[in-house]
């Protein structure tokens, strides 16, 4: 069957939402997810890494969970594995990816959580089903490549307080600075275990694909895909003065576009 194609099992859940553009999918597909001129900031992960750090604190002091975790007393120990990877027969797509955290229960039983820093999403979320998708993904390797049984699966968002009371409280007062206070809220998802092998078997459909299919109506990035895409194709056979003052054109070739100077200004 060859080499298995590696998708992560984030990447991965992006099918199960209802706005996912099948053509920014296809296209996502084969330049590895990387967006143009994405800017995403480093807080979101350190704030996920200090609450995984907290748990596992918290655990190895007091025998069980956090309060605000669920199923809090029941948790005996943090098996969190560093990496999950599964390769799916019927599709030879590899899904793999870094689970938040991973708790044994006092049964034997364990218990999936993803953290997430933002406002609660519930099932009527657009993104929900992406989430639902991520975790079952890693619930579903849990259960075939450790021998574990995921009991519940759950969603636990980290939701900043910001207002003015908050802001106001004496005890968020430092003196090198100030504590940010956050509101954990937890949501279960729902296994689904037969999701996660359709969703690798639409991946192989769409790597299949010779030409991209066609935009989902209205879809945003698309349309800027288009600007762009007119924008350098334009430029290509009309010259224009960059920043310094020199004339220049853009070569627009199979697999870069160039940007040549041809002469300086007068």
């Amino acid at each position: 069957m060859g080499v298995p194609f590696k998708i992560s099992a984030k990447n991965l859940g992006l099918l199960a939402t209802d706005t996912q553009c099948p053509r920014c999918y296809w296209l996502a597909l084969r330049v590895g997810f990387k967006g143009v001129w994405e800017k995403f900031g480093p807080i979101y992960n350190q704030i996920d890494l200090f609450t995984k750090k907290h748990v596992e604190a918290y655990i190895d002091e007091h025998g069980q969970a956090p309060p605000w975790m669920p199923l809090a007393k029941e948790v005996r120990a943090d098996i969190t594995p560093k990496r999950l990877e599964h390769v799916f027969a019927g599709s030879n797509i590899e899904v793999r990816g870094h689970p938040d955290g991973v708790y044994k229960l006092d049964n034997g039983d364990a218990m999936l959580i993803d953290f997430k820093t933002s406002k609660p999403k519930t099932p009527g979320d657009a993104m929900f089903g992406w989430y639902a998708a991520q975790t079952n993904a890693y619930a579903h390797i849990l259960e075939r490549n450790y021998d574990l049984k995921v009991r519940k699966i759950y969603l636990v968002f980290a939701r900043v307080q910001a207002d003015a009371t908050a802001a106001a409280d004496v005890e968020a007062r430092q003196d090198d600075g100030f504590v940010m206070r956050f509101k954990m809220e937890s949501v279960e998802v729902e296994r689904d275990s037969a999701i996660i092998p359709d969703l690798t078997l639409l991946v192989r459909n769409m790597l299949n694909e010779q030409s991209a299919p066609d935009a989902k109506d209205g879809c945003v990035d698309c349309a800027r895909l288009t600007e762009l895409y007119e924008t350098l194709h334009e430029q290509a056979t009309a010259g224009y003065r960059n920043d310094v003052g020199e004339e220049c054109c853009i070569h627009d070739q199979v697999g870069e576009t160039l940007l040549v100077r041809t002469t300086s200004a007068a």
